[in-house]
């Protein structure tokens, strides 16, 4: 009796090209690859299944002198070969807004002493902020928060807003506030606001 069995051979493809704005090549830019079926997108590797070429859709963003650029290119990825692509990033509508939050939280415990010269003696934490806030017509509000305790008691956060508003023009807001107790803020809770 003779018995067949399918397997399933995965194929591979390379690709790669250049990534330009503005007819200048840019390097640095994340890239994306996405099948367009099933709803998987695949960073650095690349398959195509079957002895035919396999179509995605690549992704290209970069963020370049305060613009978020992208691009979305079909490209088809053929068994053990090179594709060779060229992308073209293109600037947002001037419609949205992507606001950048970059920055560092220190959160100090001061209880321990208020000497000046040795206040870094006192439990503290220093945190890193980033947050991209992106705003338009269809998406008029965007926030993030940022939060760190220290020593257990001590707990603080850092609120970021931005709101689009219908002349193109962006209202930011940030609070900032320190909290003596590493839950959650209550009405009866105590805090100090900067705006």
């Amino acid at each position: 009796m003779t018995v067949h069995a399918w397997k399933k051979v995965v194929y591979t493809g390379t690709l790669k090209g250049l990534v330009r704005f503005k007819g200048q090549s840019v390097e640095g830019a994340q890239a994306q690859v996405y099948d367009g079926k099933r709803g998987n997108w695949r960073q650095w590797a690349i398959r195509a299944e079957g002895s035919h070429g396999w179509g995605y859709i690549l992704e290209v963003s970069k963020f370049l002198e305060g613009l978020y650029l992208t691009a979305s290119v079909p490209v088809t990825v053929q068994k053990d070969e090179d594709t060779d692509v060229t992308v073209d990033l293109q600037p947002p509508d001037d419609l949205f807004r992507a606001v950048t939050i970059d920055g560092e939280m220190l959160t100090l415990d001061d209880e321990w002493t208020q000497d000046a010269k040795q206040i870094l003696a006192n439990p503290h934490s220093y945190k890193s902020l980033f947050a991209v806030l992106r705003v338009g017509p269809f998406d008029t509000h965007d926030e993030t928060t940022f939060s760190d305790v220290v020593d257990g008691d001590v707990r603080s956060e850092f609120h970021g807003e931005a709101d689009w508003h219908l002349d193109k023009s962006v209202t930011l807001s940030f609070t900032a506030r320190i909290f003596e107790s590493a839950a959650p803020r209550t009405a009866s809770t105590p805090k100090s606001r900067a705006q």
